[in-house]
């Protein structure tokens, strides 16, 4: 499946909230892998006027244009800091790492049981 067709409903989708008045729908910077820079991405968050920071993947041809500004050590900051923890903590849960459920469609509601676990054991 195209990341495409995933990250913009996503992006679409997601609202931060202000002490003052309504939540908002742009976010201002975005890291992602390499996996998110195509064509079809780029314009998208160009479009929005959304900054991305995505690596170029290593098969591609350099442009003849003006470069892509990629600070690798933002995103390493960021991705060690925010993901990979969240998905450490996610593992914690044997049902989600050994993934026991045979249906596809309860796998998802256990995620979010995790989720919900996690932030009890934040907010305690």
């Amino acid at each position: 499946m195209k990341v495409e067709r995933k990250l913009i409903p996503l992006l679409n989708d997601i609202q931060i909230r202000n002490n003052n008045g309504r939540p908002k729908s742009r976010q201002e910077r975005i890291w992602a892998d390499t996996k998110y820079h195509t064509f079809l991405v780029l314009t998208y968050l160009y479009n929005r006027r959304i900054r991305a920071q995505i690596r170029e993947s290593g098969d591609t041809k350099p442009k003849q244009c003006r470069p892509n500004i990629f600070s690798y050590q933002d995103y390493k900051k960021v991705r060690s800091s925010s993901v990979e923890r969240f998905f450490g903590w996610l593992k914690s849960f044997r049902r989600i790492q050994t993934r026991y459920e045979r249906l596809a469609s309860t796998y998802p509601g256990f995620i979010q049981l995790g989720c919900i676990m996690m932030l009890m054991r934040l907010f305690r």
